[in-house]
C-alpha cells in the first residue's frame, strides 16, 4: 500500500463529508473567526458603523451619558473575530466618531468639561487595553493551539509506536505474553494464544491454559519473589514440542506490577542435544564393545578350541549331546554379546527357518529356569509358517522378545502364529507373531520411544538394547514390528505384533 492510498482517503472525507458532520461551538467560532480575519478591516468599519447606528437610536435616552460605551464593544467585537489591526482601526474611528458626535459640545472640536476630557482618556484606556488583551489572547490561543498540535502529534506518535509493537509482536514467531501480578493475561500475541492457550483478559484458571495454571503460577510466584528475569523450559501440553521461557518482572508507572514472558521454541535444539548424547553414548559402547571382545577373545578363543577338541573324540550319546549343547551355547555366546553392544548382526547364509519350532525351542529353555517357571505360557500356532532368514537372527528376536513378555510382571504370556498379508506392501504373503503377556504395560510418554537405543522401561534392569536390536533384525528381514500397550483396564498388558515375509513354499494350515 504506498503512501498516497494512505492519504488519500483522509483528504476526499474532509472534503466532501465535512458538511454533513456534527460542529461543535468551538470550531463554528473558529471557522468564523479566520474568514472574519481575511476582512477584518471591513469588520472594524462595519461595528463601528453599527456602534454609531444603535448610540443615535438610544441617544434620546443616554443623551450626553456613556458616549464612548457602544464603541468600546464594537471594538472589543472586532477584536474578538479580527484581530489586533483591525481592532486597533475600529478604536481609532469609534474615537473620532464618538468624540466628534457625542461628546459635548456636539459636532465641534474640543471639550465642554474636565469629566469630558476624563471620559475620553478613559476610553483612550479601555480600547488600548481591550487591544492589548486581544493581541494577549491572540498569542495564549496560538501557544494552545501550538500545544495541542504538539499533544495531538504526540499521541499519534505514541498510538503507532504502540500499533507497530502489537504488528511486531503478532507477527513474531516466539510467544509473548503480559500478565499482571493476580495473574491476569494482558496481552498475549497470536502464537501464544495458538501454542499455549493464553487469552487477553484471562485469568490463571480459565480457559485452554487451566491445565498449566499451576505450573504458570508458581513461575510467576518466583519470579515476583525474586525480582529478577528467569528462564524455565516448557512443553506444550499434549506434544512434544519444548519451549525456552524467559520471564522478567516489572513496575509501571502507577506502581503495579507485571510478569512479562517470552518464549522460543527449541525443539531442534533440545533434539540435537539428544541425538549428540545418544552419539556420544554409542562411541562410548563401540569403545566398551572393543575393549570387551579383546579381553574376552582369548578366554572364548580357549574354550573354542577345547570345544573342538571334544567333538573330534568318539562319546556315547548322552555325552555327546552335552557337547553339541555345549559348543551351540558358546557360539550363542559370541553372537548375544555382540548384539546386545549393538554392532554386530550374524553374517550367517539366509536359511528357511521355522518359526514355531524357534518359538518353541526359545520358550523351553526361558521356562525351565528359576524366575520364569511360574508364567503360564500358552501356544496358538494357526501356521507352521517359515520364513528366510538367519536362523540365530530370528532365535535371537523371539528371544527378546519372550524374555521382555516374561519381566514384565506378567502370569500368563501367550504367542500366536498365522499366516497373513501385509496390504501395506502389495498384499504379499507372510507370517504373523503376535506375543502377549498380561503384565503392568507400558506407559504412554514411554511408548514412543522403546525402539531407540539405550532407552528402557525397566529402570536400573534393562540395557535399552533388545527392542532397538528386535526391530533391526525385523528390518533386516524386511518386515514390520508393532506395539500396543495398556496400563489399566481389562486388556492390561503389553502385545508385540512382528510381521516377517514368508518363505517360498509357505506350510499348510495346522488342522
Amino acid at each position: 500500500m504506498s503512501a498516497n492510498s494512505l492519504v488519500s482517503p483522509v483528504g476526499i472525507s474532509d472534503q466532501t463529508h465535512t458538511a454533513d458532520l456534527p460542529q461543535s461551538p468551538h470550531v463554528v467560532r473558529r471557522a468564523i473567526s479566520r474568514r472574519l480575519k481575511k476582512g477584518g478591516y471591513w469588520l472594524a468599519i462595519i461595528s463601528v458603523l453599527l456602534a454609531f447606528l444603535v448610540r443615535l437610536l438610544v441617544d434620546p435616552w443616554l443623551r450626553d451619558q456613556s458616549p464612548y460605551l457602544m464603541f468600546v464593544v464594537a471594538v472589543a467585537v472586532t477584536g474578538l473575530y479580527a484581530g489586533v489591526r483591525p481592532a486597533a482601526l475600529a478604536a481609532a474611528l469609534g474615537t473620532v466618531v464618538a468624540y466628534f458626535c457625542f461628546v459635548p459640545p456636539r459636532y465641534r472640536w474640543g471639550f465642554a468639561g474636565v469629566s469630558d476630557a476624563v471620559g475620553f482618556a478613559v476610553y483612550a484606556f479601555a480600547t488600548i487595553s481591550v487591544i492589548l488583551l486581544t493581541h494577549a489572547r491572540i498569542r495564549a490561543a496560538a501557544k494552545a493551539e501550538q500545544s495541542l498540535k504538539s499533544q495531538i502529534e504526540a499521541e499519534r506518535k505514541l498510538v503507532d509506536a504502540e500499533t507497530l509493537f502489537r504488528h511486531f509482536m503478532e507477527h513474531s514467531s516466539a510467544c509473548a505474553y503480559l500478565r499482571d501480578e493476580d495473574g491476569h493475561c494482558v496481552f498475549a500475541n497470536q502464537v501464544a494464544r495458538r501454542e499455549f492457550g493464553i487469552e487477553p483478559n484471562e485469568c490463571h484458571d480459565s480457559g485452554r491454559a487451566r491445565g498449566a495454571s499451576a505450573r504458570l503460577r508458581e513461575q510467576d510466584r518466583q519470579v515476583l519473589e525474586g525480582g529478577v528475569p528467569m528462564e524455565f523450559v516448557d512443553g506444550r501440553p499434549g506434544g512434544e514440542r519444548r519451549w525456552l521461557t524467559s520471564k522478567f518482572p516489572f513496575i509501571d508507572q502507577y506502581g503495579r506490577r507485571f510478569i512479562g514472558g517470552i518464549s522460543f521454541e527449541i525443539t531442534d535444539r533440545v533434539r540435537a542435544e539428544e541425538i549428540l548424547r545418544k552419539t556420544e553414548r554409542l562411541s562410548a559402547a563401540g569403545q566398551m564393545a572393543s575393549l570387551l571382545a579383546h579381553e574376552i577373545n582369548n578366554p572364548l578363543a580357549a574354550l573354542t578350541n577345547v570345544m573342538y577338541l571334544l567333538n573330534q573324540r568318539v562319546f556315547r550319546s548322552p555325552e555327546r549331546e552335552l557337547i553339541t549343547s555345549g559348543t551351540e551355547a558358546l557360539n550363542r555366546i559370541n553372537r548375544i554379546a555382540s548384539m546386545t553392544m549393538g554392532f554386530f548382526f550374524d553374517k550367517g547364509t539366509p536359511a528357511p527357518v521355522r518359526i514355531c519350532e524357534v518359538i518353541d525351542q526359545v520358550a523351553e529353555a526361558l521356562l525351565s529356569t528359576e524366575r520364569f517357571k511360574a508364567v503360564q505360557f500358552i501356544r496358538d500356532f494357526k501356521c507352521d509358517g517359515t520364513v528366510v532368514s538367519s536362523s540365530p537372527r530370528i532365535k535371537q528376536l523371539v528371544a527378546s522378545l519372550l524374555t521382555n513378555a516374561m519381566e514384565a510382571g506378567a502370569t500368563m504370556v501367550r504367542v500366536r502364529v498365522h499366516v497373513a498379508r501385509d496390504w501395506r506392501r502389495q498384499g504379499r504373503e507372510g507370517v504373523r507373531m503376535i506375543i502377549g503377556d498380561d503384565g503392568h504395560g507400558i506407559r504412554p510418554e514411554l511408548r514412543k520411544r522403546l525402539f531407540e537405543p539405550f532407552f528402557s522401561s525397566k529402570d536400573e534392569k534393562g540395557t535399552g538394547l533388545g527392542l532397538w536390536a528386535s526391530k533391526a533384525i525385523v528390518m533386516k528381514n524386511d518386515g514390520t514390528i508393532k506395539l500396543r500397550s495398556a496400563v489399566a483396564g481389562p486388556r492390561k498388558g503389553t502385545s508385540v505384533c512382528v510381521f516377517l515375509p514368508a518363505a517360498p513354499q509357505n506350510a499348510a494350515v495346522l488342522v
